[in-house]
């Protein structure tokens, strides 16, 4: 199931999981196009979970057999993972609404926009076990001294923390510059930067492999996959 706002951004997000998704081998079976800015998601997630053709067949029930039925609506089964881009504010929304909605049990995964790039733990705990991806500069608790991003931090503490993504793209692009040609003829290989693995593809495009984290106990954590 993929829920994205209902705009560019939105319908681009939701085309490039889609085909990539699906060359995987998997499948969307349940899409939800929510207002940007809404408060209420109910009614989309609602429907893309046939709660509501649940709720049919109870009535049709109690209408055969002529008398009240304990009833507890049942979501389809079909979906394996819940698929969101959501800004924090939304995602702090849709993932109770989910819940509510009885599918508290389907893993949540969403993009960087569901973290705001600083810790809030009394804001971000109804967003725990989102997993999403991010630049490893925005999952790093505590730079060490001397580094780059310690030397932002304590220079522009006022703007550090909104500005953050940013500040590691430019750091990125200078220290890709003079490791171009390098990595044009060592293509295997990558170097490590503020906003992820970076390395250069068959054609000459710089790619850039991001960070994995989870939301534990109300904060960033990252997680360490092996291939």
């Amino acid at each position: 199931m993929v829920m994205v706002p209902e705009n560019v951004w939105g319908n681009r997000i939701y085309e490039a999981f889609t085909q990539r998704y699906q060359e995987l081998g998997g499948s969307v079976v349940a899409l939800d196009r929510f207002k940007k800015g809404s408060a209420d998601y109910s009614s989309g997630i609602n429907n893309q979970l046939n709660l509501d053709i649940s709720k049919i067949r109870h009535k049709q029930l109690e209408s055969f057999l002529g008398g009240d039925l304990g009833f507890i609506p049942r979501r389809r089964q079909d979906i394996d993972v819940i698929f969101i881009a959501a800004s924090p504010q939304e995602g702090r929304l849709i993932k109770p609404q989910l819940k509510f909605f009885y599918a508290s049990d389907i893993p949540v995964y969403a993009t960087s926009s569901i973290y705001s790039g600083t810790p809030n733990a009394s804001r971000d705990k109804d967003l725990e076990n989102i997993v999403f991806c991010d630049m490893p500069w925005l999952l790093i608790d505590k730079p060490a001294p001397g580094s780059l991003q310690r030397t932002i931090q304590t220079s522009w503490p006022q703007h550090a923390a909104k500005y953050m993504r940013f500040y590691a793209l430019g750091a990125d692009a200078f220290q890709l510059l003079p490791q171009l040609e390098w990595l044009k003829s060592n293509r295997n290989d990558w170097i490590s930067g503020g906003t992820g693995k970076l390395s250069v593809d068959d054609n000459g495009i710089i790619q850039r492999q991001l960070s994995w984290a989870s939301f534990k106990n109300a904060v960033p954590q990252k997680i360490e996959y092996t291939n």
